[in-house]
């Protein structure tokens, strides 16, 4: 039984393992495409294809404009921090057993979740419910960790018991 419930642990940290490279390739290639249209942008500059000046670009941004690319940046760091935060507490609470060390992991998972929890709520009045989990996961971590060092986590959870 035990076996099983580890081949599952482990399956589904793979799951996580993916999802995060997927992640971050999907950021990369982001970003290369931002690049990629931002030389576009100065070679048409540079060509004089516009007839603008440089100054005139920069002038046409509205604030209208600024305030809604702000906000974007602001709902990317808040699906970031709730992810990051979910993937540490999920870590925390797997790795309860390796010592008090991992309480850091449970303290960086809520500050993380705590801070998309609140961004998504001032900013985009949503709840995150990865910040949630997160949260709660974190949380949880810390009282597992309470219990396995004064020795009770094996009468609570009587598949830990050495």
């Amino acid at each position: 039984m035990f076996s099983i419930i580890a081949l599952l642990c482990l399956l589904f940290a793979f799951g996580v393992l993916l999802y995060t490279f997927l992640w971050i390739a999907q950021l990369l290639v982001r970003k290369a495409e931002e690049a990629d249209t931002e030389k576009r942008e100065d070679v048409a500059l540079e060509a004089g294809e516009s007839g603008a000046t440089e100054e005139e670009v920069e002038e046409e941004k509205t604030p209208e404009e600024t305030a809604q690319e702000e906000l974007k940046r602001k709902g990317g760091a808040m699906q970031t921090n709730a992810t990051l935060g979910l993937v540490l507490a999920v870590l925390a609470c797997v790795l309860v057993s390796l010592g008090p060390l991992v309480v850091t992991l449970s303290l960086a998972a809520v500050y993380f979740s705590a801070q998309a929890f609140w961004i998504g709520l001032r900013y985009f009045r949503a709840l995150i419910v990865r910040a949630i989990f997160g949260i709660g996961l974190g949380l949880g971590s810390v009282a597992l960790q309470y219990l396995a060092l004064t020795g009770q986590l094996a009468q609570v959870i009587p598949l830990l018991a050495p």
